[in-house]
């Protein structure tokens, strides 16, 4: 079975291939719903299988309380952040990616008093209707 930062690398990569970045969408606070989906342009959030917590790590069927709350600065290097830390992909006391072809030199997910740089930053996606 895919770990689930597997599904989210293929998901954002996918994602990155085939929309537009626009990093002016993506401002203030808010939850990280995780969606199921064969398909993202068609995914919806009644497709939410659940959300990330302010350590960054995945929480099934949970309420809008138990998810984290994140936030994006406005300046460089435009990372995410929860009131745990940065977010970050390479945070080395983190599980491997292994079983990811593209992302394998990368760490889970995860927000913690990491010092985050460019290569944190997250992106938001045209054209996805949600």
């Amino acid at each position: 079975m895919p770990s689930l930062f597997t599904s989210l690398f293929l998901l954002a990569s996918a994602l990155l291939a085939h929309a537009g970045i626009e990093q002016k969408d993506f401002s203030g606070i808010g939850h990280i719903i995780v969606l199921k989906s064969e398909d993202w342009s068609t995914a919806t959030p009644k497709d939410a299988v659940g959300c990330l917590n302010d350590a960054g790590k995945l929480i099934l069927n949970k309420t809008a309380e138990e998810c984290g709350v994140f936030s994006r600065l406005d300046d460089y290097p435009y990372t995410l952040s929860s009131k745990k830390g940065n977010c970050t992909f390479e945070d080395t006391t983190q599980e491997r990616n292994t079983d990811s072809k593209y992302g394998g030199a990368d760490y889970a997910w995860s927000c913690t008093d990491h010092k985050s740089d460019i290569y944190d930053e997250l992106y938001t996606i045209v054209y996805c209707p949600h």
